[in-house]
């Protein structure tokens, strides 16, 4: 069978899931929800899945461990029994805050946490349909799906399609929200091969302020693919600090897109950790549609037997002053492989852009590979845009420096490593998460 044919019959695959996965809703196909799933469905099925022949933006990354796999619905599957021990082992536990579990993409409420921060309203969109919740009901109606492009990435369509629980997060104007907010994904165990759409939707207020936690995690070592997507809104002077650790099961597949649309003067930070996981695409794609915008994307991956991971970043520029900054480093052994697309988008009305890309991998064996791609589309000439990417080994002269000092080679080895990643952990303000993410990128190495 061809790659068009497996298409086609994968298209027919998700075509008799989708129906029965809107049969299944009864009375809930009448939400709005429902409209929403279905033209997102079918873009999905125009379009099908990416591939290296018919997009440049998967040049590197190939999705055959999804087009070989019939996945079924995890929701659908009896699973894995989780309890409120097995959450705190998973979870960042001594992280105070607000926490909402989720089991398969399906909100868990006897495993969640909501403490009622002022100026934050957590609701799960399962909750939400049967409320009475008028006005929470209408936000989710007015923001979901507007910041995502489902024409252009096929995989997000998908995941649009069989949406029918996530996070709606709201923070209220000028609400500065103290405590973290978790949002715990866990893939249980089945089987047979599984598939997971978990869902988040962000909507920050006028100078609104807090920080958010994306933890997706994977029990055993069965097949599964988890397709999630993040759409985040920040008003004017918003603060949005987000963090997304990825530590999936050895053989599973994990694509996330994060929309972002900033207003004037808004702040936001993501910070991507790839820890685990057999696949990996992270795709953030921020527009930054107001005047005197900060944007920073950091991204740390650590992989090793045939990990694979591909950060893929499209910063869109549409507005005069306005400053971003990316940083991914990776760190690569054995038969790993790193793929690293960056876009820089600089539309004409955005003069006095500052935009700095960079793109930094260190290589452990001689099988291990990286790419990357950085790119700018500069329309105005009054710019400072930098771009760059470097590979290479670890610094022979440098662990020489260290083991004529009597330390031993693998501990020199992983100092020089806690130096190459420092500046990503840097980024983190809170101090237990910063220790926790450091903690078990030591372990990795």
């Amino acid at each position: 069978m061809n790659v068009a044919e497996k298409q086609s019959e994968l298209k027919k695959w998700y075509q008799l899931n989708f129906q029965t996965f809107e049969q299944s809703l009864n009375g809930s196909k009448a939400s709005p929800l429902h409209s929403v799933r279905v033209k997102a469905f079918e873009a999905f099925v125009k379009n099908g899945f990416p591939t290296p022949r018919t997009s440049e933006d998967w040049k590197y990354t190939n999705l055959q461990p999804i087009v070989k796999n019939d996945f079924e619905l995890a929701a659908f599957l009896k699973s894995h029994q989780v309890s409120i021990e097995d959450v705190n082992k998973l979870a960042l536990a001594k992280l105070a805050g607000d926490r909402l579990v989720f089991l398969d993409g399906v909100f868990a409420p006897i495993l969640s946490e909501i403490t009622n921060q002022k100026g934050l309203s957590v609701r799960s969109f399962s909750d939400l349909e049967k409320s009475s919740d008028k006005q929470h009901k209408d936000l989710l109606s007015e923001h979901l799906t507007k910041y995502v492009n489902l024409e252009e990435y096929g995989v997000a369509a998908l995941n649009t399609g069989f949406v029918n629980d996530g996070a709606l997060i709201e923070i209220e104007e000028g609400a500065e929200i103290e405590k973290p907010i978790q949002l715990l994904f866990i893939s249980t165990v089945h089987s047979r091969p599984t598939v997971s759409y978990p869902r988040v939707l962000l909507v920050s207020r006028k100078d609104s302020k807090a920080t958010v936690i994306e933890n997706y995690k994977g029990f055993g070592q069965n097949t599964y693919f988890t397709c999630a997507v993040t759409e985040a809104f920040l008003d004017e002077s918003a603060d949005i600090k987000h963090y997304k650790i990825l530590e999936e099961g050895s053989e599973a597949t994990h694509y996330g897109h994060m929309a972002v649309v900033q207003s004037a003067k808004s702040k936001f930070s993501t910070s991507s950790f790839s820890y685990s996981g057999k696949l990996i695409r992270n795709e953030v794609t921020p527009i930054l549609n107001g005047e005197e915008i900060e944007c920073h994307l950091y991204g740390l991956s650590v992989l090793s037997e045939e990990q694979h991971v591909d950060n893929f970043t499209v910063i869109d520029h549409k507005k005069p002053n306005c400053h971003s900054n990316e940083l991914y480093k990776g760190i690569y052994k054995d038969k790993s492989r790193g793929v690293f697309s960056g876009t820089i988008i600089v539309r004409p009305d955005a003069q006095k852009t500052d935009a700095i890309q960079s793109n930094q991998a260190i290589l452990l064996s001689e099988d291990a590979e990286v790419d990357a791609r950085p790119q700018l589309k500069i329309w105005a000439d009054d710019v400072k845009c930098t771009h760059g990417a470097t590979v290479g080994q670890i610094d022979q002269d440098a662990l020489f420096y260290l083991r004529a000092r009597g330390i031993s080679e693998v501990q020199a080895k992983h100092m020089l490593m806690q130096a190459f990643a420092i500046d990503i952990f840097q980024e983190i303000e809170d101090d237990f998460l910063r220790e926790s993410l450091e903690n078990r990128f030591l372990e990795l190495l």
